[in-house]
């Protein structure tokens, strides 16, 4: 039985003559080039990320055993991570640093056609009875679902054999080009067109999360706001796991062109 998830440097130097005719030299290494947008990457870059992890067991009946009693996820699950482009192999290198600490490179040659659309590409590799899978959202006007050009997202997904069943974990993250100080913007206000899309595992087995959502940002007063409604679906019989609305508030940090936020949590699952 397999869960899956389908929705996840080149420098240069020179040499710079001394004025006057001494020929001293000073050798100097610009900064590598960077990619303007996501889409159609030129350069080997690495972007910074966020990202978020669940652990699961599942056993043969269908059932969840979660590591801890929060739902199925980790505390403290919310964490720094990144996702390096490789220019020449065209391949892409994802590494977390949150409750897992692991990295794993997805090149070409393990993109999987069949599943891939206009909407995510879809990569997987085999080793033994462990099987990874990256799918990432693909950046630019022609995604049907989310048309992204600055930042994008996607999840890395790990099966693994376990003692008593599957070992399941998953990294949802999102990661992007970061916007200067300079850029951001100090009046005015917009809202957001956001997805929801996650895991829940629970006794009762693993189910697929999505659900309504809403994001907005006022820059004049630095508030950002959001609420959603998230919506299980278990991936076998397909019944619905309710978790009521989560809504919050928070502050936009311009100069570090990045928000923080509280939220109130909804209520238990039904």
């Amino acid at each position: 039985m397999r869960y899956r998830l389908y929705a996840a440097l080149g420098a240069a130097s020179f040499s710079l003559s001394a004025c006057g005719g001494g020929g001293d030299q000073v050798n100097s290494t610009p900064p590598a080039p960077t990619n303007a947008t996501l889409v159609d990457l030129q350069y080997s870059q690495t972007f910074s990320a966020r990202g978020a992890e669940i652990n699961y067991s599942v056993a043969p009946n269908g059932s969840a055993t979660p590591p801890t009693s929060s739902g199925g996820i980790l505390a403290g699950s919310d964490y720094g991570t990144e996702i390096r482009y490789d220019a020449s192999s065209k391949s892409y290198t994802v590494k977390t640093v949150g409750p897992s600490n692991a990295s794993m490179q997805f090149t070409e040659a393990d993109r999987v056609a069949a599943q891939s659309n206009a909407a995510i590409t879809v990569y997987e590799k085999k080793s033994g009875a462990t099987i990874d899978n990256l799918v990432l959202s693909n950046p630019g006007s022609g995604n049907p679902t989310r048309a992204l050009t600055y930042t994008s997202y996607g999840a890395w997904q790990r099966i693994a054999q376990g003692t008593s069943g599957l070992d399941v974990r998953t990294v949802f993250l999102s990661y992007g080009l970061k916007t200067a100080a300079s850029d951001m913007p100090r009046t005015g206000a917009a809202s957001y067109q956001t997805t929801i899309d996650g895991q829940f595992a629970d006794a009762s087995g693993v189910y697929a999360v999505s659900g309504n959502s809403s994001f907005g940002a006022d820059f004049g007063a630095g508030t950002v706001n959001f609420s959603m409604t998230p919506v299980g679906q278990h991936v076998l019989n397909g019944t619905k796991l309710y978790f009521g609305t989560l809504d919050g508030t928070g502050t936009i940090d311009f100069s570090a062109s990045s928000f923080s936020a509280n939220h109130c949590p909804p209520s238990a699952p039904m």
